[in-house]
């Protein structure tokens, strides 16, 4: 509500003594207050691995990571992390690429077949005394072990025996495959030589030959393999997060479709066989890395 008041009006002034004011323009206030955005690169350094040997399975690696970017704990925002990975062969469901150490034509001592020739008879060798056995193996990239037997003679592929004619004697000499020493007729013809040659041993001897042929041809030398990659724990500067901010992700989908993972410790891929003079042989040696290539989903 106003008031209004009125009177009669004289003649006289009014002067009024004003109060000084602040002058704003020397005291007035002109502070700043600065705003920061301070930026540290996240960890990014990662190992990288090349290989030619390895054994590669398809697998959602994404679905086992995990991100946060919302937390205000220390190393603890913008952090990935990632469940416990294992994959096993025997699971039936694992399907695998292979590129391993291969071997070609690599062979083995396997033994000998030897003739004996009978105490305190007059009997002459010539040719070759003695078949040496060999175990010949090709390994191929897929871990498929393929074999072969052959024989080989000290000197030359053929073997003949003999024996002087004595007159006075029915006289048969032979070399017995059957294993079998035959009975002598004092009235039968005289038999001074007898030959056989490596074609003659191995159908003799083709079972034992086959026997240890079938026990190396045709054979998977991966019976199983299994692959573990263990948990990583959701840090700002975990391996995840490292490998994410080297790649400029911004989720959880760290690896793209038909990118390559390779566990950092390879199997010592060892093949020995023991010979036939009982020395372990080194068939094939290398380091073989498992990797896991993100599956499409």
């Amino acid at each position: 509500m106003v008031f209004i008041i009125s009177g009669i009006s004289l003649p006289g002034s009014l002067d009024v003594s004003l109060t000084s004011l602040l002058d704003l323009s020397d005291n007035g206030i002109d502070e700043t207050i600065n705003v920061y955005l301070g930026e540290a690169n996240r960890p990014f350094d990662i190992n990288t691995i090349s290989t030619e040997f390895y054994i590669e399975v398809e697998y959602d690696i994404n679905g086992k990571i995990s991100l946060e970017t919302n937390s205000s704990g220390e190393n603890l925002d913008d952090a990935w992390g990632m469940g416990l990975i294992e994959i096993n062969s025997i699971d039936g469901n694992v399907v695998a690429t292979k590129g391993l150490p291969t071997v070609d034509n690599f062979s083995l001592y396997a033994g000998a077949i030897h003739f004996d020739l009978e105490q305190g008879k007059n009997i002459n060798l010539t040719g070759a005394n003695m078949y040496s056995a060999f175990l010949d193996l090709t390994l191929n990239n897929q871990g498929i072990l393929t074999a072969d037997v052959r024989l080989v003679g000290n000197n030359n592929n053929e073997t003949t025996v003999s024996t002087s004619e004595q007159t006075s004697l029915a006289q048969k000499v032979w070399i017995a495959l059957d294993g079998i020493q035959h009975p002598i007729s004092n009235t039968m013809a005289d038999q001074l030589e007898d030959s056989v040659n490596i074609d003659d041993l191995k159908n003799s001897y083709q079972s034992n030959l086959d026997l240890i042929k079938d026990e190396f041809n045709n054979k998977n030398i991966i019976e199983s393999f299994s692959m573990v990659i263990p948990e990583v724990p959701k840090t700002s500067d975990s391996l995840i997060s490292r490998i994410a901010n080297s790649k400029g992700k911004n989720t959880k989908d760290v690896f793209d479709e038909g990118e390559l993972v390779f566990l950092e410790t390879p199997f010592d891929y060892n093949l020995k066989i023991t010979d036939f003079n009982g020395s372990e042989i080194t068939i094939v040696n290398g380091n073989v890395y498992g990797v896991i290539k993100q599956k499409a989903t």
